[in-house]
């Protein structure tokens, strides 16, 4: 996972930890919108990440209020939610 110079800027801007974003790239779920893959933790992962992971709860409700935008294996962007994102775009 290579991050672009804007993905960089945006993540310190945000204040998004690395860490934070290597979890939704290995747990979170895929929704394509545009030719990206927007990758973000849904109630499901964020359920197996407290169960079997044993990630504490404050890290959980970090990852549920973000997202990041990739495409082949480069992030383009990362950002807090806003609104609610709708699912199987295309």
């Amino acid at each position: 996972m290579e991050l672009t110079a804007h993905a960089s800027r945006r993540r310190q801007q945000r204040g998004i930890a690395y860490p934070l974003m290597e979890l939704l790239y290995q747990f979170g779920s895929i929704h394509y919108h545009r030719g990206m893959e927007v990758y973000s933790i849904d109630k499901e992962a964020a359920e197996t990440l407290k169960t079997e992971v044993s990630y504490s709860a404050q890290i959980i409700e970090k990852l549920l209020t973000v997202y990041m935008v990739m495409k082949d294996d480069l992030v383009i962007t990362v950002a807090h939610k806003t609104v609610r994102q709708k699912n199987n775009r295309k």
